[in-house]
């Protein structure tokens, strides 16, 4: 059995989840922890130079061993005495990684107790205490003597996928709609909200450039104002010094109406502004939804946008779906940003599945992303199930999608008075079941092959499936018989990845060729079993099954 799970705290490295990153320890009173020339470790420095650094190295466990500037590592002996005596990694130098509340994390030693700076820092250190306060949070920034933040490069498409420097993967993103509002008027909270997604995994964040209106009064974005590239720019640098690349919808509406000109200037002024800072970019969308420019001004924008931003990602919008065909066809776009309905039938899988209808949509572009689900606090229909979350972003994938935004209430105006009014949270960390969703979908995402959008599809009725399936699957399942609501997979070569999604009483199928590694979800990370040819699950142990098969 093993936990799979990644550091919570530091954004991913260049080219993989769970490759080693260099990082930082900061105690409760703003101290660093030390690794000191004679092996000892203290909470004494001010400031961050390379004693400070401290190399997390992910074990097969999920726990991490941290690696000092000196090459020996951070030991917790069955005193809770520590030190830095150790060449090599075995039990005692092992550390199991636990949030804390804003950003904070625990380090419990492989004896059961917490690390702790002695008077929450600018003192010695122990791994003695049997509960978290003050003294035993740490907030863990990336070091500056890491080389990386975040994934390098400027953003393409290759295929269904995005790439960048370090290749294909497949690309999460949260929305934070009002990021350039936040880079002008509360830009040390958008830090902290930022940080705290980049520190979960994120890879971007969906953020609108203009929007206006009654619900938008206290977070208007105008275009309009002479600064506004300026607040574009700085909002980009923002996000990408907290190690995220920003998914930009340009004229999120509603409400607002201009001739076609100003829409026309206003893409040059932006692609101006974003234009020297190409790593910063996931996608641009002209358009949120059916809200502000009409259509063919939509589609001027987005040929603007390709010539002035050669290889960027283009999107037009993402409703309404059945139109989308007709907007898109011969558009310069590259990229579509569907926003899949939130209509919550089949026990709430229907959302989950939606992404496979992409390819009944003709004329569209090759790559898409699923832009705006249902998440957490969302309108019209909310989810905030960690596991259905989770479910939502791998089949996204599997589908063929370039990448999911986990889309959450936070998100929306960050605490706007239209969104408090509703109850939805100002911050990241307030908004509940957010942290365990990304959890599981960031550790599941390191089971994935990394090229997995640009695999080949497989509906659960294909002969071309990598299983035999014996249970049921779709509507005779919601109808009551045992079985799962889809079983969508993607194989290459001999490689395959299948979810079994919305088990119900029992799933039971076998592999056609080689055997596959079960992974279930159990709290905020997966169990694995196997290998195995032969395909048991049982809904008592969780509603989806992830089975992974390496190949030869």
């Amino acid at each position: 059995m093993v936990l799979c799970g990644l550091w919570p705290t530091v954004p991913r490295a260049q080219a993989r989840e769970g490759d080693d990153v260099t990082i930082t320890l900061r105690t409760d009173n703003g101290h660093y922890l030390r690794a000191d020339l004679n092996l000892t470790v203290d909470a004494t420095a001010h400031s961050v130079g390379p004693w400070e650094g401290w190399h997390a190295e992910r074990q097969d466990d999920g726990r991490y061993a941290l690696r000092s500037h000196h090459g020996t590592y951070l030991r917790a002996d069955i005193s809770g005495e520590v030190d830095l005596t150790a060449a090599g990694v075995g039990p005692w130098e092992c550390w199991t990684v636990e949030r804390c509340s804003e950003g904070g994390i625990a380090l419990r030693s492989h004896h059961g107790r917490y690390l702790c700076a002695e008077a929450g820092g600018a003192s010695v250190v122990y791994a003695n205490r049997a509960k978290v306060g003050s003294w035993e949070t740490f907030v863990s920034d990336l070091s500056a003597a890491s080389p990386v933040v975040g994934r390098t490069g400027h953003v393409r498409l290759a295929g269904r996928a995005f790439v960048d420097d370090a290749g294909p993967w497949c690309a999460l993103g949260s929305s934070y709609f009002p990021l350039v509002w936040l880079a002008r008027h509360d830009l040390e909270r958008g830090r902290k909200n930022l940080q705290w997604l980049a520190a979960r995994g994120m890879d971007f964040v969906r953020a609108f450039a203009d929007v206006g209106g009654p619900s938008w009064e206290d977070r208007t974005i105008d275009a309009s104002d002479a600064r506004w590239g300026q607040d574009v720019a700085i909002a980009s640098d923002l996000a990408h010094t907290c190690g995220l690349r920003v998914a930009w919808t340009l004229f999120a509406g509603p409400f607002l109406a201009h001739a076609p000109s100003w829409y026309w200037s206003i893409t040059a002024v932006f692609a101006s502004a974003i234009g020297a800072r190409l790593d910063s970019v996931q996608a641009v969308e002209v358009r949120n939804e059916n809200q502000g420019l009409d259509d063919s001004t939509m589609r001027d924008c987005a040929r603007i946008l390709a010539d002035l931003l050669p290889g960027v990602p283009v999107a037009l919008c993402g409703t309404p779906e059945k139109e989308l065909p007709d907007l898109y066809r011969g558009s310069a776009a590259t990229l579509a940003t569907v926003h899949w309905d939130r209509e919550y039938g089949e026990r709430g899988w229907r959302p989950v599945r939606q992404p496979w209808g992409y390819y009944d949509l003709q004329g569209m572009p090759v790559a898409h992303l699923n832009n705006e689900p249902i998440g957490i606090d969302s309108s019209i229909a909310s989810e905030s199930d960690p596991v259905k979350l989770a479910a939502a972003a791998l089949t996204s994938w599997i589908s063929g999608e370039a990448g999911y935004v986990l889309h959450h209430g936070a998100g929306v105006r960050a605490g706007g008075q239209a969104d408090l009014t509703r109850g939805r949270k100002a911050n990241v960390w307030e908004q509940p079941t957010l942290e365990t969703a990304l959890a599981l979908i960031t550790s599941a995402r390191s089971l994935l092959p990394a090229d997995l959008p640009n695999w080949d599809r497989h509906g659960h009725a294909w002969p071309s499936h990598p299983l035999d399936i014996h249970s049921a699957v779709g509507d005779a399942v919601e109808a009551g018989e045992p079985g799962c609501n889809r079983c969508y997979g993607a194989t290459s070569g001999d490689r395959a990845v299948v979810l079994v999604a919305g088990i119900r009483d029992r799933f039971r199928a076998s592999s056609k060729a080689g055997a596959f590694t079960v992974y279930r979800p159990v709290g905020a990370a997966w169990v694995s079993s196997g290998p195995t040819t032969s395909i048991d699950l049982a809904e008592e142990d969780s509603a989806i099954a992830l089975l992974v098969r390496s190949g030869g």
